[in-house]
């Protein structure tokens, strides 16, 4: 690779982290699982804006229906309703 595709390459990942900050997903566990899920699949994007409806479909389907253990087999949005609800329960005297 010589220094001008270097160069592309390095903006095409700022670009995609920025997509990737703006649609409200950050670094951590999600970021890389997301990362490792978009190289398995190896999808190319025509433009910014298909890739940044790939990443909000991504989110809502990891939101809604991916079971963690680590949320008791809950989905992401379940265990944000039951951490919602209990807050809003009266502690008992």
């Amino acid at each position: 690779m010589n220094r001008k595709e270097e160069g592309k390459n390095e903006n095409r990942q700022d670009e995609f982290r920025s997509v990737v900050g703006h649609n409200g997903v950050r670094d951590g566990s999600r970021h890389g699982l997301m990362r490792r899920k978009a190289q398995h699949v190896g999808k190319v994007f025509k433009n910014l804006d298909m890739a940044r409806q790939a990443v909000l479909e991504f989110r809502d389907n990891y939101n809604r229906y991916w079971r963690l253990e680590k949320l008791g087999f809950m989905t992401p949005l379940e265990a944000r309703h039951r951490y919602e609800n209990e807050r809003l329960q009266p502690v008992a005297a």
